[in-house]
């Protein structure tokens, strides 16, 4: 793969839109009702403080998702470009994390990387639908992560949550990468390489569109 495992791309033709569409689901009273519900223990299941706007199923909201694809498939032609082979779109959702109660990090809010399909590594893109600070938990990824690379681990396992003392043992801090953000960005990345999203702090949020790629078969 091309590039240095992350990169900011130009905003698409109808980022505009999305980001309003954005913020209208995010305050929603199907949103607001599962953020009470997490913050309270009951209702939910998924571990993270995050609610997720899959974009096939249209039970969630009074849409069918169809922007959210839409939207996707330009930024699918982008990174197809970039690294110049045919990139397939793969997931395509709409993430809005919220504030937990605690500091607990939990699951991919752990430095991780996704595993490859074969031979062909997932590269997501993350649209940030507001400025990103410190409180909004930003998104990091450490380069020099990718195969071959020098973090990239010996053993022939790949170890898909690798110890966190292991990655403060070698992982040197300039090398990683936090995205913060002046506004609207779209922020694509290898997620072979090893990444995490931060804990929101109390009274923000974090929102963004997220699509997932792997080279077409």
């Amino acid at each position: 793969m091309k590039g240095k495992g992350i990169n900011q791309f130009e905003l698409p033709d109808g980022t505009e839109e999305f980001v309003q569409f954005a913020d209208h689901w995010s305050q929603s009273s199907w949103v607001k009702q599962r953020e009470c519900e997490w913050q309270a223990g009951t209702g939910l299941d998924y571990p993270k403080p995050q609610i997720v706007f899959y974009s096939n199923d249209n039970r969630t909201f009074d849409s069918t998702g169809e922007l959210i694809v839409d939207y996707g498939k330009k930024v699918q032609q982008m990174v197809s470009e970039f690294y110049g082979v045919n990139m397939a779109l793969t997931g395509a959702n709409l993430w809005y994390y919220m504030s937990p109660k605690d500091k607990i990090k939990r699951q991919s809010q752990s430095w991780h990387r996704d595993p490859p399909i074969g031979n062909r590594v997932p590269v997501k893109a993350f649209l940030w639908c507001h400025a990103i600070n410190e409180a909004n938990g930003p998104f990091q990824y450490i380069m020099g992560s990718r195969p071959l690379e020098k973090y990239w681990p010996k053993s022939e396992k790949l170890d898909a949550y690798p110890p966190e003392e292991e990655i403060k043992a070698t992982v040197d801090n300039k090398d990683i990468v936090t995205c913060t953000t002046q506004g609207v960005q779209l922020t694509v990345a290898e997620t072979i390489g090893l990444h995490r999203g931060g804990n929101v702090h109390p009274g923000s949020s974090r929102l963004c569109g997220n699509w997932v790629f792997y080279q077409a078969a």
